[in-house]
């Protein structure tokens, strides 16, 4: 079967030249046989700039060894660059999805992680060229209360005072201790402060300072519930300057919603201070097995102060997977909502890179799932959609990798969607319901027209018999012929890169009654 994209639907016109398009590419960033990882991006007027991991031995270490890139905003890479620091022969980790923060045009500050030869790894500052990839400044940051413990990165903010401001943990067992430290501009430390302990094992996610000197910090703690079961609730603290919680309040939520977003970035403000959260409610399935569960994912919205609940949002699949999991990473936000990415998997070893849309008022808009072009399940080993950004012309960029079973390696994985995670405009107009391939009249969709590198074919319709998917020429010769499987909202792609310009039939065939669905489709070069 030729899918490319499994979803529940599936953009904007077409510009030639490298304009403005959707697309799915699994670059080659370089490294060794291609082998990388999409962790970040930078969706500027320009360029898709993405930063990430690939594995060579350009650089002296370990084969780890952290990259930029810049993409034209049709898929096309434009150029990349190793991200090295003069000062170290070490490279760095980006092992946090932790996103940069903007100084101005090009120079953005970046925290990541460091090996400076301690038993940890240490948070590392740098204040960034994002294009052209050069480090202006760097330190490594170390807690001298707590040396030998391991000091995460969580949250980076550039304050009103143009301070940096950083949000870190350590951890150490069961005790959690977070950490609030402002640096200035060149990176001398102003203050670091201890935020007391609330008697709860909390991880920290963000950090805002208030204009009155206080820190909004909202994470995720450990609460108890009933049956002796541990479950865990996001909250807000409230923390002076020094330290102490002046307030601490548990997400009004009907259920503990925050399982599977360890380290991710689901928190969000709107214009008027409400939270926007995306989390999972992790429910025990011993009807399965003693130990099987399922992640069942939500986004929900409280107000400013964490006390009343606007909406709470349930998304599930149809059909239902069984114990199906969501890890979830980044959210942003669009013209009408919110959309959420994470990967999904299942105890049947299905796995996909998943999105899902609340819209503003909290309605449950859709989830789709992802597997790379011209992939089937069999050679998706893992997806993890690390990043999430709305781009200036209000497309999405979302960031990430894929394990590739095929090759026994791990690609970086970059696609550009509209508004509702579409490649084929419209696409969630597409109908779940069977319908008779009898009639093949404009059951299919194809997209874009004219096209350059992949027709992409959207499906309105199921079909137990596989059907065909044939590319004419202008004279009648048949060029390209593959089959399908067609069912509602699925993506299918024929690369036609190796076509001359020129005009083309795209033909849907059924063989068993013969009927026809033909498409003119223009080929042109950039």
């Amino acid at each position: 079967m030729y899918r490319v994209l499994y979803s529940f639907g599936l953009l904007l016109n077409l510009y030639v030249v490298h304009g403005q398009t959707t697309f799915s590419v699994l670059p080659d960033v370089g490294g060794i046989n291609g082998q990388a990882m999409g962790i970040l991006s930078v969706p500027d007027p320009e360029d898709i700039i993405i930063m990430g991991h690939r594995f060579d031995t350009i650089l002296p270490g370990s084969n780890v060894k952290p990259y930029l890139a810049h993409f034209y905003y049709d898929g096309e890479l434009k150029f990349v660059v190793p991200i090295v620091d003069s000062l170290y022969e070490e490279p760095f980790s980006l092992a946090y999805p932790i996103p940069p923060v903007q100084k101005n045009d090009s120079i953005y500050y970046y925290e990541g992680l460091r090996d400076i030869g301690d038993p940890f790894l240490r948070p590392y500052l740098t204040e960034l060229n994002i294009n052209t990839g050069k480090i202006i400044r760097s330190i490594v940051l170390l807690n001298l209360q707590h040396p030998l413990l391991p000091y995460e990165p969580h949250d980076l903010d550039y304050t009103v005072n143009n301070d940096i401001l950083l949000l870190s943990s350590l951890v150490n067992g069961d005790s959690v201790q977070t950490y609030i430290t402002l640096l200035d501009s060149v990176f001398n430390e102003v203050r670091l402060i201890e935020v007391k302990d609330v008697k709860k094992k909390a991880f920290a996610s963000i950090c805002n300072k208030n204009l009155d000197g206080t820190y909004d910090i909202v994470g995720y703690c450990l609460v108890e519930q009933e049956f002796g079961n541990d479950y865990y609730s996001f909250y807000l603290d409230i923390v002076d300057g020094n330290g102490n919680v002046l307030e601490h309040t548990l997400a009004p939520t009907l259920i503990p919603i925050s399982r599977g977003v360890y380290l991710s970035r689901t928190i969000l403000q709107d214009i008027d201070d409400n939270w926007i959260i995306g989390g999972t409610f992790h429910k025990d399935l011993p009807n399965i097995c003693s130990d099987c569960y399922e992640l069942i994912p939500y986004i929900f919205s409280t107000t400013p102060d964490f006390k009343t609940l606007r909406w709470q949002t349930k998304f599930f699949d149809v059909p239902y997977y069984g114990a199906p999991q969501y890890d979830l990473y980044s959210m942003t936000q669009v013209e009408d909502g919110y959309i959420v990415s994470g990967d999904f998997y299942n105890y049947n070893g299905f796995d996909s890179g998943v999105l899902f849309k609340a819209s503003d008022n909290g309605d449950s808009l859709w989830m789709k799932h992802y597997i790379p072009l011209n992939w089937n399940e069999d050679r998706v080993g893992s997806v993890r959609f690390f990043d999430i950004q709305t781009s200036p012309f209000g497309t999405i960029i979302v960031t990430g990798a894929v394990g590739d079973l095929q090759e026994n390696i791990i690609r970086p994985w970059i696609l550009q969607l509209d508004k509702d995670g579409c490649l084929v405009p419209d696409c969630n107009t597409v109908g779940t319901h069977h319908e008779d391939v009898e009639s093949l009249q404009e059951n299919f969709t194809i997209y874009p027209n004219p096209s350059s590198t992949e027709i992409y074919i959207l499906s309105h319709i199921s079909s137990a018999a596989s059907l065909t998917i044939s590319i004419f020429s202008s004279q009648g010769i048949e060029i390209k012929k593959r089959s399908f499987d067609p069912r509602p909202g699925y993506q299918y792609a024929l690369p036609v890169n190796d076509l001359e310009e020129g005009l083309y039939f795209l033909v849907v065939t059924d063989p068993k009654s013969g009927h026809r669905e033909s498409h003119q489709f223009i080929c042109k070069r950039r």
